[in-house]
């Protein structure tokens, strides 16, 4: 604001602003630790704003600030008071950035550049995630982070008592947020134009689309309220993969106490999940609970299906509660000095099909191969099953029949194997499952698989897959000339070899040794002479 204390007068401007070495380095009031900071990437986490004398606010990362009410309000019992926060200086037009702090797999902090709101999906993004976190000031005691993450960029937890409704994707004039970097080893930035800029200065929300999905709110006692201060999403869909992957959202901690999910070792805040199979569970983690009263809300959309039950299980009590998988669940807890009652890992959901079949699927593919499709699976304790229906679908929920197979015989615990191929699959994405159907005519469903069919996707094909006898073999078929760069990554991400073909053009098998890599499933990349990437789950046996 300009103003230095004590000549300032409470008028409803500015705030104070608290830092090591008081007034001398422009602060307010001395203190060992700042009331504005900026993100540190390197240790994820708040540093202090050493002064406010040689440092404009003229960069493009965030601030994070701590108001207590206006100037007048200099000690900790100082009455609330609203203020208004100014700025002064140029104001900021045209291309700005590209711009980036972030590392692989971490967070970067950016402020909105324009005195205006942004579309955050028309950004000129490298190597983030279509995913960003908001501040939300109504979360807890101190506030908590929202998550928004595309399609359909609902706020995670949102609900009652959030600033945030059923979905936004734009960013305030003088607000700042997160985004986050993909795993890959390639740069991560955000740039901004003019046309970014959007009419209106409000918090505008669309309408989400109809999805199954399961929300996990958490929320605190305060006197004989119940106030909301985090949450997580999942999304359910046959498009998605059970794998920690992009479509994930990252967990942001709060201040206070969190809630996230726990998948392969990370706490993440949305999950985006293939359709719920078999005895998946879903892991909780919780952190920085005190020892008070909280409350549960798992929320329920589109989630019921024959046979389906789900409860929340607490690893403290030893006890389980019936979800309502079309509405809404409540469960209160507390937490007191006993340690297992403020456990992180003390929540867990787990879903349970009633009713299968013997058989048990082991293993489901579908592989392009030319203009086909080869649709393969494998079953163990094969008992009373009369046949199999391969079903197909283009959006992943509505499935037809495309044909049988007959069930060989009582295989036991002996592996049996299947494959059928479909010889008309269309353009686009191609979804399969396969329905065992038992001679009392119980069904029992294997998981969805996709193959995407694209007319170039007939120009390089690895086969045979699974890859045995130490030679993996790429096909090229009509390919252009160029140089084609072949990565293959371990599930850990760990890369196991980055090889580099100069392709004179045309149709040709290469070979490439692989005795040397362990048994399992990697991933294949395959960079294209002009740009975009081919990917392949390959199987080493």
């Amino acid at each position: 604001e300009g103003e230095i204390a004590p000549t300032y007068t409470a008028n409803n401007y500015g705030t104070q602003i608290v830092g090591p070495g008081g007034l001398a380095n422009g602060f307010d009031i001395a203190n060992a630790i700042t009331s504005l900071k900026t993100y540190n990437p390197s240790t994820n986490g708040w540093a202090t704003v050493p002064n406010t004398n040689a440092t404009p606010i003229s960069n493009n990362q965030g601030y994070f600030i701590f108001i207590r009410g206006d100037r007048g309000s200099n000690t900790f019992a100082s009455p609330l008071s609203a203020t208004t926060l100014r700025s002064s200086g140029p104001i900021k037009t045209g291309p700005i950035g590209p711009f980036s702090t972030a590392t692989a797999g971490g967070f970067i902090s950016v402020g909105n550049p324009y005195p205006s709101a942004i579309d955050f999906t028309s950004t000129v993004r490298n190597g983030l995630q279509n995913t960003y976190y908001l501040w939300d000031p109504k979360l807890g005691t101190f506030g908590g982070y929202q998550t928004f993450t595309g399609p359909t960029y609902t706020a995670t937890p949102g609900g009652a008592g959030s600033s945030y409704g059923s979905g936004n994707k734009f960013i305030e004039s003088g607000q700042a947020f997160f985004a986050i970097a993909t795993a890959a080893a390639v740069p991560h930035d955000i740039s901004f134009a003019e046309n970014n800029k959007v009419s209106g200065s409000f918090q505008v929300a669309r309408s989400g689309i109809a999805a199954r999905q399961l929300r996990m709110q958490l929320s605190g006692l305060s006197g004989t309220n119940f106030n909301l201060i985090d949450g997580t999403l999942i999304e359910f869909d046959a498009a998605y993969s059970n794998n920690l992957d992009d479509l994930d959202a990252p967990k942001l901690s709060n201040f206070g106490e969190n809630i996230g999910i726990l998948k392969a070792g990370k706490a993440i805040s949305v999950e985006r999940h293939a359709e719920i199979i078999g005895n998946d569970t879903v892991f909780y983690q919780l952190g920085q609970l005190r020892q008070q009263g909280y409350q549960l809300e798992i929320i329920s959309e589109n989630l019921s299906a024959p046979g389906l039950t789900a409860y929340l299980e607490d690893d403290y009590l030893r006890s389980r509660t019936a979800i309502a998988l079309d509405a809404n669940t409540v469960v209160n807890f507390m937490v007191n000095a006993e340690a297992g009652s403020g456990a992180p890992d003390r929540f867990r959901i787990v879903f349970s099909q009633q009713g299968p079949v013997p058989v048990t699927f082991t293993n489901v593919r579908a592989d392009g191969q030319d203009k086909n499709v080869l649709v393969s699976w494998k079953v163990k304790n094969e008992l009373n099953i009369d046949h199999y229906d391969i079903e197909r679908a283009a959006n992943g929920r509505d499935f037809r029949e495309l044909g049988t197979k007959s069930a060989l015989g009582n295989g036991g615990g002996v592996p049996i194997h299947y494959n059928w191929l479909d010889v008309q699959p269309v353009t686009g994405d191609n979804f399969y499952r396969v329905k065992s159907v038992g001679i009392g005519n119980d069904i029992k469903y294997s998981g969805i698989v996709k193959v995407n069919m694209k007319a170039d996707d007939l120009m390089i094909a690895v086969y045979p897959n699974p890859v045995k006898d130490g030679m993996m073999g790429l096909y090229f078929n009509n390919a252009p000339k160029g140089v084609y760069t072949v990565k293959l990554l371990a599930a850990n991400g760990q890369l196991m070899l980055n090889k580099k073909i100069d392709f004179p053009g045309g149709s040709q098998k290469i070979q490439i040794p692989a005795a040397a890599y362990a048994k399992g499933l990697y991933t294949l990349d395959i960079i294209l002479p002009k740009g975009g990437k081919k990917i392949y789950k390959i199987l080493f046996e």
